[in-house]
Order: structure tokens, then C-alpha cells, then sequence
């Protein structure tokens, strides 16, 4: 028997008649090709079947005659069609949308900034030209020219300042001028009536000296104008009685309101005394006027 098993070469006995002989291992038997490792090439690819893969079949020189039942292996199909070579798998072309869209999304932004630039450089230049033509000097770099127009502008608001005060100034003076043109008229036309009336007027201040008298008083009293002035007081030309004029003095001051009474004067008429009293812009009195209204007496 051990001569029969030995080697495949005995298969056939020597006298010519050939034997059957049984599998070299049976179903479920020891396989010496479940702890042989297969010697792996460089370049060749490389399978290794799981053991539980790894059975023999009864005869045949096939894998399938060894109990080798292989797996299909999951083969990448390339595409002959020129028109379908760019699509390679869903997310890579949902990857190559987003890169494109997000070249686009740069290119957008790199020609905003590009027109920004170009308008800041359009007013820049502006800004230039305006520096040049106030006759401001300053270098054609970016920072020097905001800077000159920064100093500018603030020279400008003090120069309008300036402007703004001389303005209000002249206005003050226009206003005052007017009014004063204004008073000096309505002053010219009450001179013009106090010296032209035909009553004779006298104004004194409180210390009895004389401030103004017109014309119809100097007729009235027969001296000269210069005569007049020369006089420290004009009193006796007003009233000979000391007492009634001083009471017609304090009425006036106490009340101030007109008061009048027939005195007799120096020149040795009798008249009807007027006094009224002449206030300031204030309201204050420091002056009275008279007046002499000229009466006959009866006999």
C-alpha cells in the first residue's frame, strides 16, 4: 500500500493495467494549502481568498477541483465615449461645481475692488487738481494729498469763520448808522420846530442852568443871543417870584406833569408860565422846559 501512494508516478502498476485510485484529500480532510503562503510578485496583483474559501474537489486541475471558490472583484468600467471621459463620479462633479463657483464668487470681488480703486484714484487726482488750483503745494502720493486737503479745509472753515464775524459786524454798524440817520432826522425836525415855533422856549437842567432857548425867547427878553449865554442863570427872564417858581419846580419834579401860573418877569410882563419836564431815553428827568405865553392884564 505504501508503494501505491507514494508518488503519482506509481499510478500505474507494472502490469499495465491502470488503477483508480481515491482523491488526494476528501472533503472536510487536512489541506497542507491552508498553511502555504503563496510567494507574492512585485507588480502582479496580489489576492489572498479568505480560508473558508479554500476547499478541494474531488478530481480536476481547476480551482474549483482544489475547493478554491473565488469572489468576484469589483472591476472600475472606464468609458470609451470622449463626451462622457469628464464625469467621474457624483461628488466629484459636485466638487468641481463649487470650486467653479467659487472662482466666480472671486473673480465677482476682485473686479468690485478693482472698480473701487479705480473711483478712488478718480477723486484723489480731483482733489489734486483742486490743491493745485488754490495754489497748494504738495506731493502726488496718496497720503500727502489727503493730508494738504485735510489742512485745507480747516483753513477754509477759519477763514469762513473770520467772514462770518466781520459780516455780523457790518450789519450791527448798518443797523446803527440807520437808526442813527433816523434820530439825526427827527432830531433836525423837532430842532427845526423848537427854534422856528413863535413862543418863546427855554429848556434848563435841574441846577438852573441853561441847556438851550430859541429864538422868540431872545425877542422876547430884547438882548443878544451871546448876551443870553453869558448869563449864569436865566431865571429872572422866567419868573420874578423866587417862591411860586420853586413850587413850580418841585411840582414838576414830584409829579411830572406840566404846571403853569401867571408870574410876572423881568422884563415886566406878565405871562403864563409853562413847565414840563424832558426825559432821557432812560426815563429819567434832567431838564424842564418852559414856556412863556405872553397875556395882557387888565387895569
Amino acid at each position: 500500500m505504501s508503494s501505491v501512494f507514494s508518488s503519482p508516478r506509481s499510478a500505474v502498476p507494472r502490469g499495465g493495467r491502470a488503477r483508480l485510485f481515491p482523491p488526494r484529500a476528501m472533503p472536510g480532510a487536512y489541506n497542507s494549502l491552508m498553511h502555504t503562503r503563496s510567494k507574492h510578485e512585485p507588480g502582479v496583483p496580489y489576492f489572498h481568498a479568505p480560508s473558508s474559501a479554500l476547499r478541494m474537489a474531488p478530481s480536476s486541475s481547476s480551482p474549483s477541483a482544489y475547493g478554491l471558490t473565488t469572489t468576484p472583484t469589483p472591476q472600475a468600467t472606464i468609458s470609451t465615449n470622449p463626451s462622457s471621459a469628464s464625469i467621474l463620479t457624483p461628488s466629484n462633479s459636485s466638487h468641481g461645481s463649487n470650486s467653479s463657483g467659487a472662482k466666480r464668487s472671486r473673480e465677482d470681488l476682485n473686479q468690485k475692488e478693482k472698480q473701487r480703486m479705480l473711483k478712488l484714484n478718480d477723486r484723489i487726482s480731483q482733489l489734486k487738481k483742486l490743491l493745485d488750483d488754490a495754489g497748494v503745494q504738495t506731493k502726488k502720493n496718496k497720503q500727502s494729498i489727503l493730508d494738504n486737503t485735510s489742512q485745507y479745509i480747516e483753513t477754509l472753515r477759519g477763514d469762513l469763520a473770520i467772514a462770518q464775524q466781520k459780516a455780523d459786524q457790518a450789519e450791527k454798524q448798518t443797523e446803527t448808522l440807520r437808526q442813527t440817520q433816523k434820530r439825526g432826522k427827527t432830531d433836525h425836525v423837532i430842532s427845526d420846530t423848537f427854534q422856528k415855533t413863535t413862543t418863546p422856549r427855554v429848556v434848563l437842567d435841574m441846577d438852573m442852568k441853561t441847556v438851550v432857548f430859541n429864538t422868540a425867547f431872545v425877542n422876547f427878553t430884547g438882548l443878544s443871543e451871546l448876551a443870553l449865554k453869558r448869563k449864569k442863570t436865566l431865571r429872572p427872564f422866567l419868573c420874578t417870584d423866587t417862591a411860586t417858581f420853586e413850587r413850580m419846580m418841585k411840582n414838576v419834579r414830584e409829579t411830572r406833569q406840566s404846571t403853569s401860573a401867571v408870574v410876572r418877569t423881568a422884563v415886566g410882563s406878565h405871562v403864563v408860565l409853562v413847565a414840563a419836564v424832558v426825559t432821557d431815553d432812560d426815563g429819567n428827568v434832567p431838564n424842564v422846559e418852559f414856556c412863556l405865553i405872553p397875556i395882557e392884564m387888565e387895569e
